[in-house]
Protein backbone atom coordinates (compact mmCIF):
# COMPACT_ATOMS: atom_id res chain seq x y z
CA UNK A 1 0.00 0.00 0.00
CA UNK A 2 1.18 3.68 -0.97
CA UNK A 3 1.64 6.16 1.67
CA UNK A 4 -0.90 8.12 -0.29
CA UNK A 5 -3.87 5.34 -0.23
CA UNK A 6 -2.86 4.54 3.56
CA UNK A 7 -3.79 8.22 4.56
CA UNK A 8 -7.03 7.95 2.52
CA UNK A 9 -7.68 4.62 4.81
CA UNK A 10 -7.05 6.42 8.30
CA UNK A 11 -9.49 9.41 7.59
CA UNK A 12 -11.91 6.72 5.87
CA UNK A 13 -11.33 4.62 9.39
CA UNK A 14 -11.59 7.80 11.33
CA UNK A 15 -14.85 8.83 10.78
CA UNK A 16 -16.32 5.18 11.82
CA UNK A 17 -14.73 4.91 14.95
CA UNK A 18 -14.10 1.22 16.13
CA UNK A 19 -11.96 -1.13 17.68
CA UNK A 20 -8.78 -2.31 19.73
CA UNK A 21 -5.66 -2.32 17.66
CA UNK A 22 -3.35 -4.41 20.17
CA UNK A 23 -4.96 -6.93 21.84
CA UNK A 24 -3.46 -9.86 24.39
CA UNK A 25 -2.63 -13.57 22.86
CA UNK A 26 -5.75 -14.47 23.88
CA UNK A 27 -7.51 -12.58 20.87
CA UNK A 28 -8.55 -13.92 17.49
CA UNK A 29 -5.53 -15.27 15.29
CA UNK A 30 -3.89 -13.85 13.14
CA UNK A 31 -4.99 -13.46 9.64
CA UNK A 32 -3.50 -12.52 6.08
CA UNK A 33 -2.99 -8.71 5.84
CA UNK A 34 -5.48 -6.66 4.43
CA UNK A 35 -5.28 -3.02 2.36
CA UNK A 36 -6.58 -0.86 5.38
CA UNK A 37 -5.60 0.73 8.15
CA UNK A 38 -6.30 -0.91 11.86
CA UNK A 39 -9.59 0.43 13.13
CA UNK A 40 -10.04 3.87 14.89
CA UNK A 41 -11.72 5.62 17.96
CA UNK A 42 -11.73 9.83 17.85
CA UNK A 43 -12.08 9.99 21.54
CA UNK A 44 -9.32 9.98 24.07
CA UNK A 45 -9.52 9.02 27.98
CA UNK A 46 -7.48 9.96 29.18
CA UNK A 47 -6.93 12.93 27.60
CA UNK A 48 -4.50 12.93 24.62
CA UNK A 49 -1.73 15.91 24.91
CA UNK A 50 0.89 15.48 21.77
CA UNK A 51 4.58 15.69 22.98
CA UNK A 52 6.45 18.50 22.79
CA UNK A 53 7.02 19.17 18.80
CA UNK A 54 2.88 19.28 18.65
CA UNK A 55 0.97 17.43 15.88
CA UNK A 56 1.39 20.54 13.78
CA UNK A 57 5.07 19.88 13.26
CA UNK A 58 5.15 16.54 13.12
CA UNK A 59 2.62 16.84 10.32
CA UNK A 60 5.40 18.96 8.29
CA UNK A 61 7.77 16.85 6.50
CA UNK A 62 11.21 16.71 7.13
CA UNK A 63 13.84 18.71 5.18
CA UNK A 64 16.69 17.64 6.69
CA UNK A 65 17.14 13.91 7.49
CA UNK A 66 15.92 12.55 3.90
CA UNK A 67 14.65 8.95 3.33
CA UNK A 68 16.78 7.40 5.91
CA UNK A 69 14.62 4.33 6.78
CA UNK A 70 15.62 0.56 7.33
CA UNK A 71 13.43 -3.01 7.62
CA UNK A 72 13.76 -3.75 11.46
CA UNK A 73 15.25 -6.61 12.50
CA UNK A 74 15.62 -7.26 16.14
CA UNK A 75 14.14 -4.71 19.21
CA UNK A 76 16.62 -4.27 22.32
CA UNK A 77 15.00 -2.55 25.05
CA UNK A 78 16.86 -2.03 28.45
CA UNK A 79 16.52 -5.48 29.59
CA UNK A 80 14.95 -7.55 26.93
CA UNK A 81 15.16 -8.36 23.25
CA UNK A 82 12.95 -9.61 20.21
CA UNK A 83 12.81 -10.23 16.79
CA UNK A 84 10.66 -8.26 14.63
CA UNK A 85 8.15 -9.81 12.47
CA UNK A 86 6.73 -7.65 9.50
CA UNK A 87 2.58 -7.94 10.30
CA UNK A 88 -0.91 -6.16 8.07
CA UNK A 89 -4.28 -6.77 10.13
CA UNK A 90 -6.78 -9.25 11.05
CA UNK A 91 -9.78 -9.82 9.57
CA UNK A 92 -11.23 -7.90 12.61
CA UNK A 93 -9.26 -4.63 11.65
CA UNK A 94 -6.64 -5.55 14.69
CA UNK A 95 -3.54 -5.28 14.20
CA UNK A 96 -1.69 -8.17 13.99
CA UNK A 97 0.67 -9.69 16.36
CA UNK A 98 3.03 -12.66 16.26
CA UNK A 99 1.63 -15.64 18.15
CA UNK A 100 4.94 -16.19 19.82
CA UNK A 101 4.60 -13.63 22.71
CA UNK A 102 8.69 -13.33 22.50
CA UNK A 103 8.36 -11.44 19.48
CA UNK A 104 6.52 -8.45 18.15
CA UNK A 105 5.13 -6.94 14.67
CA UNK A 106 6.19 -4.01 12.76
CA UNK A 107 3.13 -2.40 10.72
CA UNK A 108 3.77 -2.77 7.18
CA UNK A 109 0.98 -1.15 5.57
CA UNK A 110 1.94 2.72 6.40
CA UNK A 111 4.97 1.81 4.19
CA UNK A 112 6.87 4.08 6.83
CA UNK A 113 10.09 1.88 8.36
CA UNK A 114 12.06 3.17 11.08
CA UNK A 115 13.83 6.14 9.94
CA UNK A 116 11.66 7.35 7.71
CA UNK A 117 9.24 10.50 7.94
CA UNK A 118 6.43 9.66 9.89
CA UNK A 119 5.98 6.84 12.71
CA UNK A 120 7.05 3.44 12.41
CA UNK A 121 5.16 1.26 15.12
CA UNK A 122 6.00 -2.20 16.23
CA UNK A 123 3.66 -3.60 18.29
CA UNK A 124 3.91 -6.73 21.02
CA UNK A 125 2.51 -8.71 23.64
CA UNK A 126 2.61 -7.97 27.47
CA UNK A 127 2.37 -11.30 28.57
CA UNK A 128 0.44 -15.28 27.46
CA UNK A 129 -1.02 -17.73 29.91
CA UNK A 130 1.22 -20.09 28.41
CA UNK A 131 4.66 -18.49 28.15
CA UNK A 132 4.45 -15.88 31.05
CA UNK A 133 6.28 -12.21 30.38
CA UNK A 134 6.18 -10.86 26.44
CA UNK A 135 8.65 -9.03 24.54
CA UNK A 136 7.32 -6.33 25.85
CA UNK A 137 6.43 -7.11 29.31
CA UNK A 138 8.61 -3.98 30.49
CA UNK A 139 7.53 -1.58 28.15
CA UNK A 140 5.84 0.55 30.89
CA UNK A 141 8.62 0.64 32.62
CA UNK A 142 10.61 2.75 30.13
CA UNK A 143 11.03 6.66 30.89
CA UNK A 144 11.93 9.64 28.85
CA UNK A 145 15.75 9.38 27.96
CA UNK A 146 15.62 5.57 28.06
CA UNK A 147 17.81 3.89 25.08
CA UNK A 148 16.45 1.83 22.64
CA UNK A 149 18.52 -0.34 19.60
CA UNK A 150 16.92 -1.15 16.70
CA UNK A 151 18.94 -3.91 14.38
CA UNK A 152 17.75 -3.30 10.94
CA UNK A 153 18.81 -4.77 7.22
CA UNK A 154 21.16 -1.79 6.81
CA UNK A 155 22.66 -1.50 10.79
CA UNK A 156 21.87 -0.51 13.95
CA UNK A 157 19.75 2.50 15.21
CA UNK A 158 19.69 4.48 18.54
CA UNK A 159 16.48 6.04 19.96
CA UNK A 160 15.70 7.88 22.80
CA UNK A 161 12.79 7.50 24.36
CA UNK A 162 10.68 11.02 24.25
CA UNK A 163 7.08 9.73 26.48
CA UNK A 164 4.75 7.20 27.62
CA UNK A 165 1.51 7.13 27.40
CA UNK A 166 -1.54 4.85 28.48
CA UNK A 167 -5.09 4.96 26.69
CA UNK A 168 -7.99 2.79 26.60
CA UNK A 169 -7.85 1.06 23.49
CA UNK A 170 -10.93 2.24 22.00
CA UNK A 171 -9.72 5.96 22.66
CA UNK A 172 -5.56 5.03 21.29
CA UNK A 173 -5.20 8.25 18.39
CA UNK A 174 -4.79 6.01 15.31
CA UNK A 175 -4.18 8.78 12.65
CA UNK A 176 -1.35 10.32 15.02
CA UNK A 177 0.10 7.24 16.08
CA UNK A 178 0.22 5.81 12.22
CA UNK A 179 1.04 9.33 11.33
CA UNK A 180 2.68 9.14 7.69
CA UNK A 181 4.98 12.55 8.02
CA UNK A 182 7.09 14.43 9.75
CA UNK A 183 10.10 14.12 11.78
CA UNK A 184 10.88 10.23 12.03
CA UNK A 185 9.28 8.63 15.26
CA UNK A 186 9.26 4.86 17.14
CA UNK A 187 6.17 3.75 18.79
CA UNK A 188 6.30 0.91 20.19
CA UNK A 189 2.89 -0.46 21.56
CA UNK A 190 1.40 -3.36 23.89
CA UNK A 191 -1.69 -4.25 26.39
CA UNK A 192 -1.95 -2.36 29.66
CA UNK A 193 -3.82 -1.26 32.61
CA UNK A 194 -6.84 -3.71 34.56
CA UNK A 195 -7.17 -7.11 33.44
CA UNK A 196 -10.60 -8.86 32.54
CA UNK A 197 -10.51 -12.41 33.11
CA UNK A 198 -13.71 -12.72 31.61
CA UNK A 199 -12.75 -11.23 27.91
CA UNK A 200 -9.24 -12.34 28.84
CA UNK A 201 -8.08 -8.83 27.86
CA UNK A 202 -6.50 -5.71 29.30
CA UNK A 203 -8.09 -2.52 28.86
CA UNK A 204 -5.72 -0.14 27.68
CA UNK A 205 -2.73 0.54 25.23
CA UNK A 206 0.75 1.61 26.30
CA UNK A 207 2.76 3.25 23.84
CA UNK A 208 6.14 3.89 24.32
CA UNK A 209 7.35 7.24 21.67
CA UNK A 210 10.98 7.46 20.71
CA UNK A 211 12.86 9.87 18.37
CA UNK A 212 16.24 8.87 16.31
CA UNK A 213 19.60 9.45 18.73
CA UNK A 214 21.86 9.66 16.05
CA UNK A 215 20.32 10.34 12.27
CA UNK A 216 23.76 9.08 10.99
CA UNK A 217 23.03 5.53 12.63
CA UNK A 218 19.80 5.08 10.34
CA UNK A 219 21.39 4.13 7.46
CA UNK A 220 19.91 5.49 3.79
CA UNK A 221 17.89 2.46 1.81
Amino acid sequence: MSRLTATFTLAAMAAVGGAIVVSSLSSPGLSSSQNQAPSISSSVTPPYTPDDRGAEERETPSTTLGPTGSTPTVVHLPTSVAFVRPVGINADGSMEIPDDPREVGWYTLTDVRPGDEGTAVIAGHVDSRTHGKGAFFELDTLRAGDEIVLETVDGPQSWTVTDLRVYEKEALPIVDLFSLTGTPRLALVTCGGPFDPVKRSYRDNVVVYAHLSVPELANAA
